[in-house]
């Protein structure tokens, strides 16, 4: 069975990690380019989320200048976060950029660790294999 599957689903692309046993969310220009598509796309990344019941979220923005605004932070709180956590997600880890992770990941892991900013893949499967051998 090969360690990674990559899926289309209702127009987000994802990528599964069986060996790390984590979802891989590409958060493009097209799906994330305003607030209004953010909260289609996010839902559709939950109800495919909670089908597969991974222990990571890994999403990429890489590609992406989307923020989230602040006066959503609620609803992605008590409609994302709530949810995945219920459904034994570990963490959320967002793959960005390094400006984005100085400017704004630094102070978000603070304000809510379920979030980790890592600035390439390799960091996020390393700290993903650091926290499968702490449990």
């Amino acid at each position: 069975m090969p360690e990674e599957i990559d899926i289309t689903y209702k127009n987000l692309y994802f990528k599964i990690n069986e060996e790390y046993n984590y979802l891989e969310v590409l958060i493009d220009d097209k799906n994330f380019s305003n607030q209004v598509r953010y909260i289609a796309s996010v839902s559709v990344m939950l109800e495919y989320a909670l089908t597969l019941h991974p222990s990571y979220i890994l999403l990429n923005k890489l590609d992406s200048e989307f923020e989230i605004i602040p006066e959503l932070f609620p609803f992605t709180q008590r409609n994302i976060i709530t949810p995945l956590k219920y459904d034994g997600v570990k963490n959320i880890i967002c793959l960005v950029r390094e400006d984005d992770y100085q400017r704004r990941y630094k102070e978000i892991e603070k304000m809510e660790p379920f979030i980790k900013g890592v600035t390439s893949r390799t960091e996020a499967i390393n700290w993903m294999a650091k926290k499968q051998k702490m449990q």
